[in-house]
């Protein structure tokens, strides 16, 4: 359903942040509009033709510029097939990664036990903590001595807002710096010349730590959905130094109440 300039959620978007959120996706930017508009083209419509969207460059508390946002947010719901609601939290949030972690079975009040909700923020705190210790040196499990040190590297992370169907929680890191881009040499033994040792000069990324920190998270995640029983429990183990180690394993379970709640 489309939204109005009037709904309450389109005073939570900046121009800025719309702004970049197009940028990110793949709009381009036009500057033939004059010095009060932008204009943004997109993809191309059934009849060959970019999509537009207008706006102000300024003043976004304005009606017309409520009119234009709202707009905006309703063209790109029908292109993403989502709720305008969930564009405007993408548009938000569109340097944060965010971890959503929601509980299946909520009963008719449709919300938990709030011991097991305490405790499902402890065991967020310490996946995180965990994943942390692990991007500065992987190792199968670390002690709670160990784990000392991460209590200052979470510090970016923060508790979003919980969110309905179900009942669920959000964790977001802002991304505040770029990746680091550096030229790295790998050495390669040439067939050619007979084991002969050839350099060859090649683009390395180095993420910030909030970023692996979540992509850790996440390869943990797609490993459990991916395989079954054993299988998962084998991938786990051999790929600890990248995903979860036996301490995220422990967090995870530790979420769910009595062990068998769905997550």
């Amino acid at each position: 359903m489309d939204i109005t300039p009037d709904n309450t959620i389109i005073r939570e978007i900046s121009l800025d942040d719309l702004f970049s959120y197009l940028l990110l996706t793949g709009w381009k930017a036009i500057d033939s509009s004059g010095p009060k508009w932008v204009v943004y083209l997109g993809q191309q419509d059934a009849y060959g033709e970019p999509l537009e969207i207008v706006l102000p460059r300024h003043n976004a508390a304005s009606l017309e510029a409520r009119v234009h946002v709202a707009s905006a947010v309703n063209l790109l719901s029908a292109l993403s097939n989502e709720e305008p609601s969930r564009v405007v939290q993408r548009v938000r949030l569109y340097e944060y990664d965010i971890l959503q972690i929601r509980d299946i079975e909520t009963g008719k009040y449709h919300s938990i036990p709030l011991q097991l909700a305490a405790r499902q923020v402890q065991a967020m705190k310490r996946l995180i903590a965990y994943a942390t210790c692990s991007e500065e040196e992987p190792r199968t499990h670390f002690t709670n001595y160990q784990i000392k040190p991460a209590r200052q590297m979470i510090e970016p992370f923060r508790f979003g807002q919980t969110f309905p169907g179900s009942f669920g929680f959000s964790v977001e890191s802002k991304v505040v710096r770029e990746p680091i881009r550096y030229i790295q040499k790998r050495l390669d033994l040439d067939p050619s010349r007979s084991g002969a040792v050839q350099e060859e000069d090649y683009e390395a990324v180095y993420l910030p730590i909030e970023r692996r920190v979540m992509e850790r998270i996440v390869r943990g995640l797609s490993i459990i959905q991916e395989g079954n029983g054993d299988d998962a429990v084998e991938r786990l183990t051999e790929q600890y130094h990248s995903a979860f180690n036996a301490n995220m394993c422990e967090s995870i379970v530790e979420m769910s109440e009595d062990k068998s709640m769905p997550i």
